[in-house]
């Protein structure tokens, strides 16, 4: 089967919650649910992801397509890609395109966690990349592939897609993750692995999960 890379742009609603469905179905409906605690929220946290790269074009959504449906039924995978410039919820109006709603259906517990998760998250990576470099660069803020159609290259050419733009531009890529699961994927993927962080769980304070940075440098 063939595949061909598209930028997403002025989606309809029907296509939207096909992205948002396919990403949810490539993390097994299990996206940051330790720090939600719930499928639903978690599945409403990756269309946060959408919308906010949606407003204002603050970010750019790729997808792999294995057909023409006009539906986006045939979308088998996503990679939600920010800046350079704009940083995911970095604007009021991004924040006001889901995150605000999904934040007040959350306990207590994982309200705190985020409170702590976000600046934390933003000190890591001002540390491991240099001041501004993330900003001035492409950052990749959720990919996935679903199932089905694993190990045939699609994630290599969604990030080879924005790669090209980077070089373009002299700027790097670069993305986060929690757990040490993917590094090989990414050091396979040419991405400089930057030393962890003990990242705190949401409900147990003791407990830590390893919070990677990686960084793919263009020189201007």
């Amino acid at each position: 089967m063939e595949y061909r890379i598209e930028l997403v742009q002025s989606p309809s609603d029907d296509v939207i919650e096909r992205i948002v469905d396919v990403l949810h179905e490539a993390f097994a409906f299990k996206y940051f649910i330790g720090s939600l605690g719930d499928s639903e929220l978690s599945k409403a946290l990756l269309k946060t992801h959408v919308t906010a790269a949606l407003v204002e074009d603050a970010g750019e959504i790729y997808v792999a397509r294995s057909g023409p449906d006009a539906d986006g039924s045939d979308i088998v995978a996503v990679a939600v890609w920010f800046g350079p410039v704009c940083a995911y919820l970095g604007t009021d109006a991004q924040r006001e395109a889901g995150w605000n709603d999904l934040y007040k259906q959350m306990d207590q517990v994982y309200k705190d966690w985020w409170d702590y998760f976000l600046p934390f998250y933003d000190e890591y990576t001002t540390q491991a990349l240099g001041p501004g470099v993330k900003l001035s660069g492409f950052h990749l803020q959720v990919i996935g592939v679903h199932p089905s159609h694993r190990r045939r290259g699609i994630a290599a050419a969604l990030f080879r897609a924005v790669e090209k733009k980077a070089e373009a531009r002299g700027v790097c890529s670069c993305l986060e993750t929690v757990g040490s699961f993917a590094v090989p994927i990414y050091r396979s993927l040419g991405y400089d692995v930057k030393e962890p962080v003990p990242l705190r769980s949401a409900k147990d304070p003791t407990a830590t999960a390893p919070l990677y940075c990686f960084i793919k440098p263009f020189a201007p």
